[in-house]
């Protein structure tokens, strides 16, 4: 399991996002990688992580539009659960929980 929280700043995002791919490329096993990724589903630095044998949105089938960020006014999704050799059982935003600026993610998995 690997948790990061990349930078809002396009050029630096896409930088650790090819860095951390990298470093995904040399593990074997099922993996996860969890965080505040700081773009939407469809921006280049997801399709980095999802390209090619990449990793899975294990959100995907879980009515994933649901908005992450910001807690007073959610309007885009922003964090997630990606995965390799990981199916999710169950996913959810817990939009209950409000003590951060972002909705915290929860999944069951198996794998």
């Amino acid at each position: 399991i690997l948790n990061t929280h990349l930078s809002v700043n396009l050029e630096e995002r896409l930088s650790q996002a090819r860095e951390l791919r990298a470093y995904i490329d040399s593990l074997e096993g099922p993996l996860m990688l969890i965080g505040d990724l700081n773009d939407i589903p469809s921006s280049e630095t997801l399709a980095i992580f999802m390209d090619r044998d990449g990793l899975i949105d294990i959100a995907a089938d879980y009515n994933a539009d649901h908005y992450t960020f910001s807690v007073r006014e959610p309007h885009r999704r922003i964090d997630y659960i990606l995965a390799r050799d990981v199916q999710a059982v169950a996913y959810g935003v817990a939009t209950w929980i409000t003590t951060s600026d972002h909705f915290p993610i929860w999944a069951e998995v198996t794998w």
